[in-house]
C-alpha cells in the first residue's frame, strides 16, 4: 500500500483522496484475505455509511458500532415485547445522540416496523426522537 493509515489519520483528507485511500485499503485486504468477513469500524456515522453502502455488494462485510448494536438492540427489544405482549409498531423509542448506534437501531426497527406492516414513511417521524447528549444535562 502506498499510504499509511497512520498517515491518513494524522491529517484532513479531502473526500476523494479519502475514499481512494479506502478503496486502497479494501483492495489490499480483500486480495489477500478473500473468504473472511471484514468488518468496518472506528468509522465516524458520516464516514460509516457511506462506507458500508460503497462495498455492500463488493465484499462480505458489516460496521458493528451501525449493524451489530442495532441487532442486539432489537434483540432485546424483541425479548421485552415477547414478556409484555406488546408490537414493535405501538412503541416509541428515544435516543440519546444521533451517532452511529443510534441511528443503526433507529434504522434496523424501522425496517422491522415495516416488516410488521407499518407504511415505511410512517416509521422514523412519529415513532422515533433523538436528543442531543447536552439536552438532558
Amino acid at each position: 500500500m502506498t499510504r499509511s493509515i497512520k498517515a491518513c489519520a494524522n491529517i484532513a483528507c479531502a473526500a476523494k483522496e479519502y475514499l481512494a485511500f479506502i478503496d486502497e485499503f479494501v483492495a489490499a485486504v480483500e486480495a489477500a484475505l478473500s473468504e473472511m468477513l471484514h468488518p468496518v469500524g472506528g468509522f465516524a456515522n458520516f464516514n460509516a455509511v457511506p462506507i458500508l453502502a460503497r462495498y455492500r455488494d463488493k465484499i462480505c462485510t458489516f460496521n458493528d458500532d451501525i449493524q451489530g448494536t442495532a441487532g442486539v438492540a432489537l434483540a432485546g427489544i424483541y425479548g421485552a415485547l415477547r414478556i409484555t405482549r406488546q408490537k414493535l409498531s405501538e412503541q416509541r423509542f428515544l435516543f440519546l445522540g444521533a451517532g452511529s448506534a443510534a441511528t443503526g437501531i433507529a434504522e434496523l426497527i424501522s425496517l422491522a416496523m415495516t416488516q410488521e406492516g407499518m407504511e415505511p414513511h410512517r416509521c422514523a417521524a412519529p415513532q422515533m426522537r433523538y436528543s442531543t447528549s447536552t439536552a438532558c444535562s
